[in-house]
């Protein structure tokens, strides 16, 4: 069983799903790369927030939006190039 998993704006993904597992997505804004990852402490504390707020989760998602290393490497460059075009 699977689902077709919207990311933002840019990106869609078909994704197996597989119950009782769970996982969460890094996403780079920058070339689209979809990195999943685990944490019971996040998960620990998504259910402890919502056992203060009496809430009963059924599902959630969680996505972090940013730019992988390879991006973050590419952005410094053409910032430094930019510079000492500039004269800077």
């Amino acid at each position: 069983m699977g689902l077709l998993r919207q990311f933002g704006n840019r990106t869609a993904r078909f994704e197996r799903q597989t119950e009782g597992q769970h996982h969460d997505h890094l996403i780079c804004m920058g070339c689209g790369k979809i990195v999943e990852f685990e944490n019971p402490r996040i998960e620990e504390l998504q259910a402890h927030i919502a056992r203060q707020n009496g809430f009963q989760i059924f599902e959630h998602k969680l996505e972090l939006y940013g730019n992988c290393p390879t991006c973050l490497f590419k952005e410094k460059r053409m910032s430094k190039k930019t510079r000492e075009e500039r004269g800077a």
